[in-house]
């Protein structure tokens, strides 16, 4: 695993844009990469969020990150940001809930079906909670 520091571009910034130089590893690393925001002060976090397409690669991704969770006893959302026009989402979130349960032991997941305008209206709150990033390769 990679871990890097995050810093530059502004939170909003970064939001919308995306931090260049972490995005880059991201893209390119051979392993997982975990960026930290320069404002996260000390090395335990309670809670991670993991967006989902309903992949399977997702399945693999979601078992790394789990390991880590663990090691801080943290909360993993798995969240899925949809329309209301998409086709069949909380059938899809039941259907991949199941799987995942299935497949990964870990008492503290939790999914949720976050509807697009429910997101933007709210995403500057996001931003009050320190957060994290993880890629897994």
């Amino acid at each position: 695993m990679i871990v890097v520091g995050r810093k530059g571009a502004s939170q909003v910034k970064e939001f919308l844009l995306g931090s260049t130089t972490a995005k880059a590893l991201i893209q390119k690393a051979p392993c997982s990469v975990l960026a930290v925001p320069k404002t996260v002060k000390g090395t335990h976090f309670k809670k991670v969020a993991y967006a989902t397409d309903f992949e399977r690669a997702d399945i693999f991704a979601l078992r790394r990150l789990v390991k880590i969770a663990k090691k801080f006893d943290a909360q993993v959302s798995v969240v899925h940001i949809t329309t209301q026009k998409e086709y069949a989402g909380k059938e899809k979130m039941e259907w991949f809930k199941e799987i995942i349960n299935d497949k990964i032991d870990y008492k503290k997941l939790d999914f949720d079906l976050i509807f697009e305008i429910q997101f933007l209206k709210n995403w500057s709150g996001i931003w009050k909670i320190q957060t994290l990033t993880y890629s897994p390769c």
